[in-house]
């Protein structure tokens, strides 16, 4: 099973700040995880391409699609 958007950026954030996803500040102190769940996998038209900015965990984070399932996380350290 695919991770959701959310877990994608709480694991890629783990990872670029080398911290357990414990030891990290809440996903939701930063975005409703459930909303961007929703942007990425409940919208009804999933051709188009999206991408949604905000600041986690000292990091500006994006989380783009373009189209389709696939979700990328890009932060201020790419």
């Amino acid at each position: 099973m695919a991770a959701t958007p959310a877990e994608t950026v709480v694991t890629t954030m783990a990872e670029v700040t080398e911290q357990s996803p414990l030891q990290m500040d809440p996903l939701a102190e930063a975005i409703d995880p459930d909303a961007l769940n929703t942007l990425f996998y409940g919208r009804a038209d999933s051709a188009s391409s999206l991408a949604v900015t905000f600041e986690y965990c000292g990091s500006e984070v994006t989380v783009t699609t373009n189209g389709g399932q696939a979700v990328h996380v890009a932060t201020g350290e790419d």
